[in-house]
C-alpha cells in the first residue's frame, strides 16, 4: 500500500505542476492577444478564437468567389445573393 501511495502522490504532485503551468501559459497567450488574463477566461478566450476563425474561412471563401469572377456584372450578382 505504500508504494502505491508514493506512486500516487508524486503523480499528483506532476499533475499539479502541470495545471499551475497551464494557467500561466494560457494566461500569457491570452495577455499576448490583448486580453486582460484576470478578466478573460480561457474558455471565453478559445471561443473567440474559434469564432474569428470559423468567419474568417467564410469571409475568405467569398473574397475567392469574388476574385475568381472578377467582371463587374458577376460581382454585382453575387454581391446581391449575399445581401
Amino acid at each position: 500500500m505504500n508504494a502505491f501511495l508514493e506512486y500516487a502522490n508524486d503523480e499528483y504532485e506532476k499533475l499539479e505542476a502541470t495545471y499551475t503551468n497551464m494557467g500561466k501559459c494560457t494566461a500569457e497567450i491570452i495577455g499576448f492577444y490583448g486580453e486582460d488574463p484576470k478578466k478573460t477566461n480561457a474558455e471565453e478566450f478559445f471561443s473567440d478564437i474559434v469564432t474569428f476563425c470559423n468567419d474568417f474561412e467564410v469571409n475568405y471563401s467569398f473574397y475567392n468567389s469574388l476574385v475568381s469572377c472578377w467582371d463587374g456584372e458577376s460581382i454585382s450578382v453575387i454581391i446581391e445573393m449575399t445581401v
